[in-house]
Parts: C-alpha cells; structure tokens; sequence
C-alpha cells in the first residue's frame, strides 16, 4: 500500500510523510507516494535526512 512520501526542503533535507497529509510549505514530495519501507530505504540510500 502506498501510504508515505519523501519530502525535500531547500536544504536538501529529506523526510517521511504521509501520503494524506499536505505537504507543509518549503517541502516538496521527491518520492511516492510508495511504501514506507520503501520510503524508508530512499532516506536511507540518500543520507540527508532532517534532524528531529
């Protein structure tokens, strides 16, 4: 089931979603909507995950 998304800020900083949720400003979706563990593996393939 396709329920995330991998969202890019200005930075370059990624970040799971929810596919039903809006995107928030200064984001745009780069992935998906696809599984999470699939979302999952792109963050991780990437790196440039947002700091919580």
């Amino acid at each position: 089931m396709d329920t995330h998304l991998v969202l890019e800020n200005d930075r370059g900083r990624l970040s799971l979603w929810p596919a039903w949720g809006a995107v928030p400003a200064g984001w745009r979706a780069v992935f998906g909507p696809a599984p999470h563990p699939a979302c999952l593996r792109r963050v991780a393939r990437d790196g440039r995950s947002a700091p919580r």
